[in-house]
């Protein structure tokens, strides 16, 4: 019944964690930085330190609550 599979929902659910916060004190520049955090985490944490599997829809699930609290934040 679920398509989604829950690594992806966990992606999301940290994404949101950790964006919300760093969107809310520093605008755009919490943003970039959280975009920034979350493919730093797939290139080394998942690739270079093999640590675990990179994969780009990790970064895009974990980006999408950010993407949307930064469409919010300028709207407001």
């Amino acid at each position: 019944m679920n398509r989604i599979p829950n690594d992806k929902l966990l992606h999301f659910f940290w994404g949101g964690i950790t964006a919300f916060p760093l969107v809310y004190v520093l605008s755009i520049y919490g943003f970039i930085f959280s975009v920034t955090l979350y493919a730093a985490k797939e290139i080394i944490y998942d690739w270079w330190m093999g640590k675990g599997n990179p994969e780009f829809m990790d970064f895009i699930f974990s980006s999408i609550p950010a993407v949307f609290y930064i469409i919010l934040k300028l709207n407001l």
